[in-house]
């Protein structure tokens, strides 16, 4: 009996183990089906996640801006005769292009025998000039003269006519009347002294029964005189008459009118004087200013001409020509003797190496990558093997040329580098977003 039941439980476990081996399988499957399928999570809770995870994605670092520049100074001086007068010059000699000068020194040496021969005509000229001004003065001086004595003859002119004005209408008019009516009383009195001694005579001759012929020839002389009364007394009318009724008043015309004339003609010489005054004192100014300037003029060109040396101002090197953007010319400038210049030509140029700076033009595009202050790594294309560190000085606030900017290093150490002002150089800026 015990052996029957150790059997049949024997037989129960075999067939639990079968079973159990049976099904390992699905649930194999059904945990790979639960893994396979995402967690379901509340929304809440999934926002939270994204928030707190870290970035995956890397982003990829800018390219570093780079710029090509030039080495140069802020110390520099151009070179140039820089006269206000003199305006061609002929170059004797120079020192050679290079030349490291020393302020003070003689670098150009202009034609000493053309500046002497302009210095010579100068003080000539300066000498007629002031010839030129002391006539000035004596002319302004006695046209000043002469206007005063014309002033003074236009007031006798005037005086004379006030006068003789005063004279007809007080004395002339009078005068005139006067003596017309006494021309005529005069010959009306002689015409009756006439008659009277006629009549008389013919009373006298008349008592006598025969008249002699020599009576009779007094009688007709005194006829005569009669007659000769009466045709005076006639005269004397006429003229009385015309004298008060036309000579006299025409002439008070005239004399009126020609009063009036007078101070017209006094008070347009007075006018005409004072604008002729006006007007001479103005040439006068003008005149004097022009011999001013012309003598001030000659007297730059003296002192212009007595100088035939350019000198250094400042320490440097001395480089033919004149430097663009600190950028020599492509081809080599020359200078020899007997070279004509301007006045306002530089002829060379030196430059401070012991102060130099690096210029460069940033395109429109990187403005708003570089600032003030950034710092640059400059590459001298002579060493390009030794980065040189910068710092933004300045950058110009409005284009220098079509869509660049100018820009200026300054150098913190150029180290074992040796460098001159005129070599070229590469910039690079380190971008950050």
């Amino acid at each position: 009996m015990m052996i029957r039941c150790c059997c049949l439980c024997l037989i129960l476990m075999s067939l639990d183990a079968i079973a159990q081996e049976s099904s390992t399988p699905t649930k194999l499957a059904e945990e790979a089906s639960t893994l396979s399928e995402p967690v379901k999570k509340d929304a809440p809770a999934a926002e939270q996640e994204k928030k707190d995870a870290p970035e995956a994605e890397t982003k990829a670092v800018p390219e570093p801006i780079k710029l090509e520049g030039v080495f140069t100074s802020t110390e520099i001086q151009e070179v140039l005769a820089d006269t206000e007068q003199v305006k061609t010059f002929t170059i004797d000699r120079t020192l050679p292009h290079g030349t490291r000068v020393t302020q003070g020194q003689t670098v150009i040496w202009l034609d000493a025998d053309e500046l002497h021969e302009s210095h010579e005509t100068a003080v000539r000229d300066r000498q007629l000039a002031e010839i030129a001004m002391e006539e000035l003065h004596l002319n302004h001086e006695q046209a000043g003269r002469m206007r005063e004595l014309e002033r003074e003859a236009a007031e006798r002119t005037l005086r004379d006519a006030r006068q003789e004005f005063e004279n007809f209408m007080h004395v002339d008019k009078e005068r005139q009347i006067a003596t017309a009516e006494f021309s005529l009383e005069s010959s009306q009195a002689s015409l009756e002294y006439a008659m009277e001694e006629l009549e008389q005579l013919e009373q006298m001759y008349k008592e006598d029964e025969l008249t002699e012929e020599s009576e009779e020839i007094v009688l007709k002389r005194a006829r005569r005189s009669v007659e000769a009364a009466q045709f005076s007394l006639e005269s004397a009318e006429i003229r009385t008459s015309r004298t008060l009724e036309q000579t006299v008043p025409r002439e008070e015309e005239n004399q009126k009118t020609n009063m009036m004339k007078a101070e017209l003609a006094h008070t347009k010489a007075i006018r005409t004087l004072e604008l002729a005054a006006q007007k001479q004192q103005m040439e006068f100014e003008k005149e004097q200013r022009k011999l001013e300037t012309q003598i001030r003029d000659l007297e730059t060109t003296i002192q212009e001409t007595e100088r035939s040396e350019l000198k250094a101002q400042i320490d440097g090197i001395l480089y033919f020509g004149k430097l663009n953007n600190g950028k020599l010319g492509d081809k080599p400038a020359e200078i020899d003797h007997g070279d004509s210049l301007t006045n306002k030509q530089v002829i060379a140029t030196i430059v401070n190496d012991q102060k130099l700076i690096v210029l460069l033009e940033i395109p429109e595009k990187h403005l708003r990558q570089i600032r003030e202050g950034d710092v640059a790594q400059v590459t001298a294309a002579s060493h390009p093997d030794h980065a040189i560190t910068a710092v933004v000085l300045s950058i110009s606030q409005v284009p220098v040329s079509n869509g660049k900017f100018a820009c200026e290093l300054r150098i913190r150490d150029l180290g074992a580098v040796h460098v001159v002002p005129g070599m070229t150089c590469n910039v690079e800026f380190s971008v950050q977003d």
